[in-house]
């Protein structure tokens, strides 16, 4: 996962429930520990739109759990939003937001 996001400093993550997390090496700390947890989880990505530019691509996708680590059900999907920005070796992540689905009407 993290071959991924651009060897910067100035890159971000937001997800649910947690403070923003800045820098190469805080992004790093996150995802080493939410995949340390030993925990698997199978995502099915459907990308709802996207914009894209020479250098500047940012993609709107739905993430839903396809086999949740436990026998209870999958959660809703969650929607978020990927920023890439191309440099030197490819198109690297520099912003990652996600956010769970509404709740039912």
């Amino acid at each position: 996962m993290l071959s991924v996001w651009a060897e910067s400093d100035d890159i971000c993550c937001l997800l649910p429930m947690h403070p923003m997390i800045q820098g190469r090496q805080g992004v790093t700390d996150v995802f080493t520990n939410l995949f340390s947890q030993g925990h698997g989880v199978q995502l099915s990505i459907t990308h709802l739109g996207w914009i894209e530019t020479d250098d500047i691509a940012i993609h709107q996708v739905e993430e839903a759990v396809l086999a949740p680590p436990s026998d209870s059900p999958p959660p809703p999907p969650f929607y978020g939003t990927n920023i890439y920005r191309k440099d030197k070796t490819g198109w690297r992540l520099v912003v990652h937001q996600n956010a769970p689905s509404p709740p039912p009407p």
